[in-house]
């Protein structure tokens, strides 16, 4: 496998660097046809800044090495301005219409007027970009700025990588089957708007192993946007998703292992993380030993949670999962957090470390057993579409038969799960469900430790927010 070496890039390659002492911002070149958001003005260190269009946010991303300054000029009149994660601390001024502050960091946030977040201006920090040596390396799939590319369907073979450079567009979707030692990089767009074809992912892996995958900004998925099936030794980092379509899950971790996902912002209308089994197979039984840090999460209001496991849970077992140091800036359809066993699965050494709900009002926890309309066993009166179950049978997409016991042999379990130092902003007490199937399918052995609500400790939930069946060890 050839060997292809990355370098830090200048003005000669495309990126602008407005130096600044120390500081440098890398401004994209982008093409001129690119959709451009007009209700934002946007400059870093003074160089403005491209701001890209899209259905439910507009999205400005440059590179930044030190400190930046960075001036948001809205077009409407507004009041207040806030910039989620809340946990950055950082606190704009405001000065004749235009918000001002200070970042010394990669990171991603979502500014927010007067509380209106159907229109937020997302802001994504990225490192300083890495290129390519040589362009023309065989392994190299390269797509530079400044230009849209129609490139529809790119596959990757063993040893291969896709670089995007800051300020291209590519109009296409990724797919790598049987592969392995392959990097998707760049800060550049993956744009799937063109394709209207539900259902279909935008990238897709497929058993594939030892795969790095950095800094992409994917828009406007019209399925799963990144699947990861009977893949292991997968890294994701820095990894930036806008969508809003129905079913638009954000990475669906599948019958895989050794996942380790870091910076990202994922926001989606559905799951935003979630962990399947869809099928398994002799060297793929289990989803297990995957991390979840430092990643910014929004779910939209057309279906799903924060961070899921389920429902298609068809292996031996989704075990060793931790999901840390994350911020859940709005939860507006599901549960922030949420374990929806559908199968046989045995779900075990779940850990929820460090976690901060923003907003979300519909649940905090939702852990469930049982038939549902995903389920492999599911009567076929139920199927996925909707008015199709008999009245008094469904519960959503839960299934109650007449007779459980028909149905208990591939159903399986939760246990040993963990929730330490999660911290709310909000009003009220998200409600936590918490529900097996029956005496020998449910749920044992949950702790809460360090949970806080605007910043006071709870040692207990009230008893008219927390619902449990076939529940025990519940710990607070």
């Amino acid at each position: 496998m050839s060997r292809i070496h990355f370098n830090r890039l200048g003005i000669l390659c495309g990126v602008l660097l407005a130096v600044n002492g120390r500081a440098a911002v890398e401004i994209y070149d982008f093409p001129k046809t690119a959709p451009l958001a007009d209700d934002f003005i946007v400059t870093a260190n003074g160089q403005p800044v491209f701001v890209y269009d899209t259905k439910v946010a507009a999205v400005a991303s440059f590179g930044l090495s030190g400190k930046a300054e960075v001036r948001v000029r809205p077009r409407a009149g507004f009041h207040e301005a806030v910039i989620r994660p809340l946990s950055k601390g950082i606190k704009p001024t405001i000065t004749h219409g235009e918000i001002v502050f200070t970042l010394d960091a990669p990171m991603q946030l979502s500014l927010e007027l007067d509380g209106n977040i159907a229109r937020p201006l997302f802001i994504f920090v990225n490192p300083p970009e890495q290129r390519p040596d040589r362009l023309d390396a065989p392994n190299l799939k390269y797509f530079a700025p400044g230009k849209i590319y129609h490139a529809g369907e790119i596959q990757l073979t063993d040893g291969q990588t896709l670089y995007l450079a800051g300020g291209a567009i590519v109009q296409g979707y990724v797919r790598a089957e049987n592969a392995g030692n392959i990097r998707i990089l760049g800060p550049g767009i993956l744009d799937f708007s063109y394709e209207q074809n539900q259902g279909h992912s935008m990238i897709a892996l497929k058993q594939c192993r030892n795969v790095e995958v950095r800094d992409l900004l994917l828009v406007d998925a019209w399925g799963w946007t990144f699947h990861l099936f009977q893949s292991a030794g997968i890294l994701v980092d820095n990894l930036k998703e806008v969508a809003w379509r129905r079913n638009s899950d954000g990475i669906d971790i599948d019958a895989s292992r050794r996942v380790n996902i870091k910076h990202c912002f994922l926001h989606n209308g559905d799951d935003c993380v979630v962990l399947k089994c869809t099928r398994a197979n002799d060297d793929f039984r289990t989803t297990e030993d995957i991390v979840v840090r430092d990643c910014v999460i929004w779910n939209d209001t057309t279906g799903g949670n924060g961070l899921e496991i389920g429902y298609e849970l068809r292996g031996e077992a989704v075990r060793n999962v931790t999901f840390r140091n994350c911020d859940l800036i709005h939860i507006l359809s599901g549960a922030a957090i949420s374990i929806h066993n559908g199968d046989y699965a045995t779900v075990e050494n779940i850990r929820y470390e460090n976690i901060r709900v923003e907003d979300a009002h519909r649940a905090f926890v939702e852990f469930r057993i049982g038939l549902s309309r995903y389920s492999s066993d599911h009567p076929k009166q139920a199927n996925r579409r909707p008015g199709v179950v008999p009245t008094g049978m469904a519960d959503g997409p839960w299934i109650s038969p007449p007779d459980k016991s028909v149905y208990a042999a591939k159903r399986g379990v939760i246990r040993n799960v963990a929730f330490k130092e999660v911290q709310f902003t909000g009003l009220d007490f998200p409600p936590i469900t918490l529900i097996g199937y029956d005496d020998s399918h449910g749920i044992s052995d949950v702790s809460f430790q360090g949970i806080a609500l605007n910043g006071q400790p709870v040692a207990a939930w009230p008893p008219g927010k927390m619902k449990m069946q076939h529940a025990s060890k519940v710990r607070f």
